[in-house]
């Protein structure tokens, strides 16, 4: 390549050492080693296998080709995204199980994966709130609607500015949640210089941290944010931008989460609204208005009423 600038020079020096050797150089060898698997599927089930596994991928697609295999892929979290890496999993697939409702025939609407308590708490003694973080990859391998590579730096401190303005009470109950095992960002450092170590969560499992809260702040539409509906715990969300890759339907509800203050945009609104409901979020939460939300939110998004349907499911595929 004729190399213009000093990012297509590093392009001619990097660009084949970014194949994967899978793609080449063990190709081959990869193929003796899958020749050895003797298994002949009538489906096969994926939910992060077709994505992250080369192994996995060149087995299935093999079988697929052949026509010995179906396959079927599953949602692996919830999110309000529509149509992900541009539709790809659902247009690879025979059957899409998906948390959202849709429209398109491939497309299946299951209950979440996680195995969530459904509760509606009416009674609590918790007293700290929660905030959760969101994470993001130094490098970005594909659009989405979520911070996107150092758009990082901009969103931690849009969070830190919204911490900083809450009222002495509140940041001593705050306490800060991270994803475990991934911080590439070290935030985990920056909220620390902050509030202080002992505001980081030291739970290993998320759901323990959400039955100790009273307020679950999030500050991304996606598995935290649906785990902690789920679960009857009350729940808002900070965005810095607005989300633009929804569904008709999706739409609709995501303007009613902001219309009855579960979406925030603004940190002063959310601060002032926190304020409103610190003393007793339940009775905000179990309100007629917010009820009838939530169950159009769980309806679309994480319909949990019939726990019979995956058995049923897998069932009828034979």
């Amino acid at each position: 390549m004729d190399s213009k600038n000093s990012f297509e020079e590093m392009l001619n020096r990097k660009l084949f050492n970014f194949i994967p050797i899978s793609h080449l150089e063990l190709f081959e060898d990869i193929n003796v080693y899958l020749n050895k698997i003797k298994i002949k599927p009538k489906y096969i089930v994926t939910t992060y296998g077709h994505v992250i596994n080369d192994l996995f991928k060149i087995w299935s697609a093999e079988k697929i080709e052949k026509k010995i295999s179906k396959i079927v892929i599953c949602s692996h979290g919830g999110t309000f995204e529509d149509k992900i890496n541009f539709n790809s999993w659902m247009n690879i697939s025979d059957n899409f199980i998906t948390w959202e409702k849709k429209t398109n025939i491939k497309c299946i609407q299951l209950p979440p994966t996680y195995s969530i308590e459904k509760k509606n708490i009416k009674k609590t003694k918790n007293k700290q709130i929660l905030f959760c973080t969101a994470n993001t990859n130094l490098y970005n391998y594909r659009i989405q609607d979520y911070i996107i590579s150092s758009q990082m730096k901009t969103y931690v401190s849009f969070w830190k500015e919204f911490i900083k303005r809450l009222n002495y009470k509140t940041r001593n109950i705050l306490i800060i949640r991270h994803i475990p095992n991934i911080d590439p960002w070290h935030l985990k450092e920056e909220f620390e210089k902050i509030l202080g170590n002992n505001a980081i969560s030291k739970k290993k499992n998320f759901l323990d941290e959400v039955k100790n809260s009273k307020i679950i702040i999030h500050t991304a539409l996606q598995t935290t944010f649906f785990e902690s509906m789920l679960a009857g715990v009350p729940s808002v969300v900070l965005l810095k931008e607005d989300m633009w890759n929804l569904s008709k339907s999706g739409r609709e509800i995501y303007k009613l989460l902001k219309k009855n203050k579960i979406i925030f945009k603004d940190i002063e609104s959310l601060i002032n609204h926190l304020n409103n409901i610190d003393q007793d979020p339940l009775s905000w939460w179990n309100s007629k208005n917010i009820l009838i939300v939530r169950q159009k939110f769980h309806e679309h998004f994480c319909n949990y009423q019939d726990d019979n349907k995956w058995n049923n499911y897998f069932l009828d595929l034979n």
